[in-house]
């Protein structure tokens, strides 16, 4: 019979908030060049591009929540502390930075329902590629806040707590380096 793996604590789930805001994230310049370039359909373009990245700034937030929940696998590694932190600035600034990319585009968005016109080619790869030089800056953000994560798990061995892990399952502190 077909059964679910129990939900993680809160406290564990990071791993599982984390990618799909990203994902979203990085779609939505997808959308923004196709609103730049369809005039047509460039008003939804936009939408899903504002939609996207109001979805991704809210999964961020909760990435950060479960992240601070569950720092204390991370602080079990001291090698990891400076990684760690680095991670966990970069990804408070990411999270801001997405939700200010959101609300600009929130804006960005009402104003181009109400006043689109599909003629001013000019005025709208202009706009386009100034918000895509802007929300850039959150991609960065992103990726190296996602780099140091990556490190913490590859590099230094953290984990999330696993409930039920078999007995003599590698605790996330005694995961040994090879270079220790």
């Amino acid at each position: 019979m077909f059964s679910l793996p129990p939900i993680p604590a809160w406290n564990a789930i990071h791993p599982l908030i984390v990618h799909l805001p990203i994902g979203a994230l990085f779609l939505a310049p997808v959308f923004l060049v196709l609103a730049m370039l369809w005039a047509r359909h460039g008003r939804l373009m936009l939408l899903a591009a504002a939609i996207l990245v109001a979805l991704g700034s809210g999964g961020a937030v909760l990435a950060v929540m479960s992240g601070e929940a569950g720092e204390s696998s991370a602080k079990a590694v001291p090698a990891a502390h400076a990684v760690f932190e680095r991670h966990e600035e970069l990804a408070e600034t990411a999270r801001n930075m997405s939700l200010a990319a959101a609300g600009v585009l929130a804006i960005l968005t009402a104003v181009a329902w109400r006043r689109f016109d599909k003629r001013s080619t000019a005025l709208r790869l202009g706009v386009g590629l100034g918000v895509l030089g802007g929300y850039s800056l959150v991609m960065l953000s992103f990726a190296s806040a996602a780099h140091e994560g990556g490190r913490l798990v590859h590099e230094f061995g953290v984990r999330a707590p696993i409930q039920g892990a078999p007995a003599g399952a590698i605790a996330p502190s005694k995961v040994q380096r090879d270079d220790d």
